[in-house]
């Protein structure tokens, strides 16, 4: 009887034993994964010498992979490149450091000190020029304003601003103008966490591309591959995007960033357009 007991006791203690190691096995597998995610981020930096190591330390949102605090690195200067998947699309997203946007209706050279090159608004594919209202650095390069666009993008040193096209008026024109700020029109995908509902985008499916906010900062994001509009636009919400605005895609989808060794790396996957296009976005150190 003893020996019964004792030997019940024994595998007892063998069972725990081996769940406590199954329990270890799981948690050193999670832990490993996570930190491959976040070896997996491509840190696109030449100010000064850096690691993906060194993003290791940050506060890093469990959903996104996103830095939740930018101060916790304010020497970072460049681009970090996020991989994020929300089924049944994946993202990307860029998310600039000690970066200023610019807007521009010059073509831009990748010979300067810019990061990051997207095209930003519409091109008229009548007489090729920009379709909406275009301010330049407080210039008036075009006066025209399309109701057809519900949104406005506001460029401003420090950042931009997305605002719903209702918002556009004499008053705010000329409130841009008198700060030198830059602004364009564009379709708006998100507004206040919401989606901002189309008709028109829903049929087809191609690369697509954004500025969005989230937490008080701005990124550029991009689908992996083709996806529907409203796809896209749940696929911001998921992530916590509290404004998105597009940017001209199709045939216009040519950008481009610079990676950790300087390089100039391409995105998009139609650029059969890009030698008319009118008008960009770009990510400066100055």
């Amino acid at each position: 009887m003893t020996s019964k007991k004792s030997l019940n006791k024994t595998l007892l203690t063998a069972t725990a034993i081996i769940m406590l190691l199954t329990l270890y096995a799981i948690i050193t597998t999670y832990k490993a994964h996570k930190l491959e995610n976040l070896n997996n981020k491509q840190v696109c930096i030449t100010d000064s010498i850096q690691s993906v190591a060194n993003v290791q330390s940050l506060q890093i949102d469990s959903l996104t992979g996103l830095i939740k605090n930018s101060k916790q690195k304010p020497s970072l200067t460049g681009i970090i490149k996020h991989n994020i998947n929300i089924s049944p699309i994946s993202l990307v997203l860029y998310e600039p450091f000690n970066l200023k946007p610019k807007l521009t209706h010059n073509r831009p050279t990748k010979t300067d000190d810019s990061f990051l090159c997207i095209p930003a608004a519409y091109t008229n594919l009548k007489n090729y020029k920009i379709k909406g209202c275009f301010i330049e650095n407080g210039k008036l390069i075009n006066k025209t304003i399309l109701n057809v666009f519900k949104g406005v993008c506001i460029v401003k040193p420090n950042g931009i601003d997305i605002l719903p096209f209702h918002k556009l008026d004499d008053k705010l024109i000329e409130d841009i103008t008198e700060a030198g700020y830059s602004l364009f029109q564009q379709s708006l995908l998100v507004e206040n966490f919401n989606i901002v509902h189309y008709n028109k985008f829903k049929d087809f499916k191609v690369k697509r591309r954004a500025l969005i906010t989230r937490d008080n900062k701005f990124y550029v994001c991009e689908t992996v591959g083709p996806a529907y509009f409203n796809e896209f636009q749940r696929a911001l919400i998921n992530i916590g995007t509290k404004d998105a605005i597009y940017t001209d895609m199709g045939s216009w989808s040519e950008g481009w960033y610079r990676n950790y060794h300087g390089n100039i790396v391409k995105i998009g996957d139609n650029f059969r357009s890009t030698h008319r296009q009118t008008n960009w976005i770009l990510l400066k150190k100055s």
